[in-house]
């Protein structure tokens, strides 16, 4: 069974950290898309320090004997899912980072052939 210091800081710290992301994807701080996964991970543990009988019945299963070591286990996956989410969106972000300097490029190289051709075709005032 959890201590109830440490249901009460669970608690607080998972309102606090909702609240924070809240008001970061209302003021377009924060995009809802990656701020999903951390609701649902601050929901989770708002209701694991409600419900500590959850808790208990995960460690229970996972083979854990203290229901606190399944909460830091919990805590270490759900920290490795967002960072596996971000890097997804990096890489992505990335890609098409490449995909738009190429296309630059190929803008550029165009609009100089275009200057090039106007150039040579402006007849010169003699």
């Amino acid at each position: 069974m959890m201590e109830l210091k440490l249901r009460i800081i669970l608690l607080v710290f998972s309102l606090l950290s909702l609240i924070i992301l809240t008001n970061l994807v209302k003021r377009y701080r924060l995009e809802l898309k990656y701020a999903l996964l951390w609701i649902s991970i601050s929901i989770l543990f708002v209701v694991l320090a409600i419900f500590p009988s959850i808790a208990d019945f995960t460690a229970d299963i996972m083979g854990i004997k203290a229901s606190v070591n399944a909460i830091y286990f919990l805590g270490i996956i759900s920290l490795l899912m967002i960072s596996f989410s971000l890097t997804i969106s990096l890489s992505r972000t990335s890609n098409r980072v490449k995909n738009l300097t190429q296309e630059l490029g190929l803008i550029r190289q165009k609009m100089d052939d275009i200057e090039k051709n106007i150039s040579i075709d402006k007849p010169s005032k003699d």
